[in-house]
């Protein structure tokens, strides 16, 4: 397997190299078409058991197949663009201080769009997953 091509860029390569459509390998694989989109994009990591069922049918040697489900599921350098997780803020800091730029259970807190009427600060949030 190619080391510095990405994933999903090695399963694309791979499918064509066999001449199979997107909706040909994901029925041999049995997920949704818009999955294995998205594993060719590098915007989803499969599962293990995807991974697994990609690496037969992609017919992967069996000596290979180990490094290629570690790599399906490796989390990649470019998904650490989400803020740094801190640490939640203790009941004191809540609805008193502006709580922009941490991240609180997995939510990026973007902004500050006002007040709640029992004190809680509203804030807009992205999610970091």
């Amino acid at each position: 397997m190619n080391q510095d091509m990405s994933f999903g860029g090695f399963v694309r390569q791979r499918r064509r190299e066999m001449d199979l459509t997107q909706e040909e390998l994901a029925r041999r694989v049995g997920c949704a078409a818009i999955t294995l989109r998205k594993i060719e994009a590098d915007d989803l990591r499969p599962s293990v058991q995807i991974a697994e069922r990609l690496a037969m049918a992609l017919a992967i040697p069996l000596d290979d197949r180990a490094e290629f489900v570690r790599r399906a599921r490796a989390v990649h350098p470019e998904a650490s663009d989400f803020p740094a997780i801190t640490p939640a803020p203790s009941l004191d800091e809540i609805g008193r201080e502006d709580l922009t730029g941490r991240a609180i259970r997995g939510y990026a807190l973007a902004e500050r769009i006002g007040m709640g009427g029992n004190g809680l600060c509203l804030s807009r949030c992205s999610t970091q997953r």
